[in-house]
């Protein structure tokens, strides 16, 4: 049960965390499931083609953050709307993953197999990065950005330079999650379709934790709990495809009532999330 739940909570987590720094910029990229397709198939193949998981994961997060560069470039240096960059990131990163994937389909690549050890170092990571964003100088600098851009810039805040910063972390996090679905989930053998959707589900997750890292993990990990309980709901239903719905189902009610709750006792998102500057 507890590892069902790691081979799920490991790339929602860390899609969701990378995301949630990015949108602390006021950017919200929703190209993410994109992301993780082109850095799930990247990295399967550098991981086929030498057989090491470290070579799979370091190309799966280069590619995954090639595609977030790119997205940032789009909407900050050429002025491209923010969901119509999102889109195309999205796009390009499901047809780039299924031409490049389709080279090494149903060929085995390694296997991550240290669950305990890797979810245990995206924890330590999460609370790294909760003290980051509200006990340093660049913490504070990069939340000040998602209230007011314009202010910042007049204080003197670097907003492009940390605007791009949140960008890479958000593409290596996102590629690093795709293929780790692959060495995961799959059990080292790439296929079309191997994320799943989770990266959409990991823009609502970081909705649901607040903007927060220790609250994203905390999402992240009630969803993985309810994604690891699919077996046991088509037994019990009798209905499979209802069953791997659920999940889905679940975070867009969550989401609902998540946001009437925020909006109910005065919590908000970065102010300028969706401005275009």
């Amino acid at each position: 049960m507890i590892s069902a739940v790691l081979t799920t909570l490991i790339p929602l987590s860390l899609a969701a965390l990378g995301e949630a720094v990015l949108e602390r910029t006021g950017r919200v990229n929703l190209g993410v499931d994109g992301l993780m397709a082109v850095g799930a198939a990247v990295g399967a193949l550098a991981g086929v083609e030498t057989g090491s998981l470290l070579a799979g994961l370091a190309a799966g997060a280069l590619a995954g953050g090639v595609g977030s560069l790119s997205y940032i470039i789009l909407t900050d240096r050429l002025g491209v709307n923010m969901i119509v960059a999102g889109l195309l990131v999205f796009f390009a990163g499901i047809g780039l993953g299924d031409l490049v994937g389709s080279k090494i389909a149903g060929r085995p690549g390694p296997v991550l197999t240290s669950l305990y050890t890797t979810a245990a170092t995206i924890g330590i990571a999460a609370v790294a990065l909760h003290l980051i964003l509200y006990n340093t100088v660049t913490g504070t600098a990069l939340r000040v950005v998602g209230e007011n851009p314009a202010a910042a810039k007049e204080r003197g805040v670097p907003v492009w330079r940390l605007r791009l910063s949140a960008a890479l972390v958000q593409g290596l996090s996102a590629g690093l999650a795709g293929y780790i679905m692959v060495a995961g989930l799959s059990y080292g053998k790439w296929y079309s379709g191997v994320t799943a959707g989770l990266g959409w589900v990991a823009l609502g997750i970081v909705i649901l934790g607040y903007w927060t890292p220790i609250g994203v993990l905390i999402a992240s990990t009630a969803v993985s709990t309810v994604f690891s309980m699919r077996t046991q709901i088509a037994a019990a239903t009798g209905i499979p495809p209802l069953a791997d719905a659920i999940p889905y189902i679940l975070v867009l009610i969550l989401l609902a009532a998540g946001t009437h709750l925020y909006e109910r006792i005065g919590l908000r998102p970065p102010a300028s999330i969706w401005r275009r500057r």
